[in-house]
Parts: structure tokens; sequence; C-alpha cells
């Protein structure tokens, strides 16, 4: 087992715990209807490095169920109407953000504040080795560009069982 020297507690070998921010704002980072991966760069619980805060891909270390949250964080939207765009959050596995059978999205509606935050939990099986990450878009009216913004937007997850 490893040593966790910051608060003293053995790891596991099969532990898979992250949690994972976006430090700098990202302007005019999204465009209308189109998928953008998000590398969550700095890593504040990493344990047996399962999260690779360069590329924002986590890898399951061992077979079985985990858990995945995110939250993200839209900047600067231009909205004629508070229900006219939605976010949608998509779960990519093993470099795939557009399979449709393997992804699973949260729409959400956004407010007309100009900024957002919207939330996504995701319980999926996985293999050994199968990567995971986040995918952001925003679709409707006012959507073609947003920031993501930073601090807010964080990505985190743990082996279940």
């Amino acid at each position: 087992m490893a040593t966790n020297n910051a608060i003293n507690y053995d790891i596991p070998a099969h532990a898979a715990t992250f949690s994972a921010y976006l430090s700098t704002t990202s302007v005019g980072a999204i465009g209308n209807g189109s998928i953008t991966a998000l590398p969550f760069d700095i890593a504040t619980i990493n344990e047996n490095s399962v999260y690779n805060a360069t590329n924002g891909y986590f890898t399951a270390p061992v077979s079985g169920n985990y858990l995945f949250e995110c939250s993200i964080g839209f900047g600067s939207l231009t909205v004629a109407a508070p229900q006219s765009i939605t976010g949608q959050i998509v779960l990519g596995i093993n470099g795939v953000t557009n399979q449709r059978n393997r992804d699973y999205s949260q729409p959400n509606s956004i407010a007309s504040s100009g900024i957002c935050i919207i939330k996504g939990i995701f319980i999926v099986g996985l293999s050994a080795g199968d990567t995971v990450h986040i995918g952001i878009t925003l679709i409707g009216e006012g959507a073609n560009v947003s920031d993501i913004l930073a601090n807010v937007t964080t990505f985190s997850g743990y082996l279940i069982y």
C-alpha cells in the first residue's frame, strides 16, 4: 500500500479516487452544438495517479463500477429568453464523446443572467484500463460562444466496488 504523506493514511493498491478543477477561465471556448473535451488541469486528490491533469482523462486501475461527478461553469452567455439555451454534459469513454449508446447526457436550462453552472453525476461500469473524460456542449439561441469558468468547473470520481 502507498502512503499519502499529507494526511498519513494507507491507500489501497486498487484505490481510484480523484478530484480536479479548471484553474483558468477559457474565453470563447465552446461553440453552438459542438462537443468540447475539458482538461481539468489541477488535481487536488489523485490516489494512485488515476487522473491525468494534462489531458483530463481518468484511467480505471481495476474493473468495477465508478461514480463520476462534474460541475461546469458557463459565462458570457447571450440569452434572448431564460429557456433558450441548453447545456449538456457528455461522459466520454475510451476517447469517444459522441457514441450515443455509451454516453450519458444531462441537459440543464441556462438562466438569462449570462452565467450558469450545470452538474452531472454518472455511474458506469468500466474495465481495467478504460478511460473516462468529460465533454460539454451548448445548444440553442445565443449559444454560439461561451466562456468556461475557472474554479467552479470540476470533475471527480471514485471506484464504488
